[in-house]
């Protein structure tokens, strides 16, 4: 059984990926990683790829995107 926050985590990665930041404001600023690692140990495959971008100040970065394994990055009618 998921607890509200993995399954919201869940849903939210059954539509596609979805940033660190994302899934944090998805479980009220709550530990996202967290919520991650606790589906991963209930066995749901999840990946995690660093991507760049630029921050607000300018600089480049890399940031956690994580999606379901397996799962195309493309949505029905169009890309994501």
């Amino acid at each position: 059984m998921l607890t509200p926050r993995q399954r919201l985590v869940m849903n939210a990665l059954l539509d596609g990926p979805h940033s660190r930041w994302e899934i944090d404001l998805l479980t009220g600023g709550y530990n996202g990683p967290g919520v991650i690692y606790q589906l991963r140990e209930l066995g749901v495959a999840i990946e995690c790829h660093m991507v760049p971008y630029i921050d607000g100040f300018g600089r480049l970065g890399r940031r956690g995107v994580y999606r379901l394994a397996g799962k195309s990055n493309r949505r029905k009618g169009g890309r994501r």
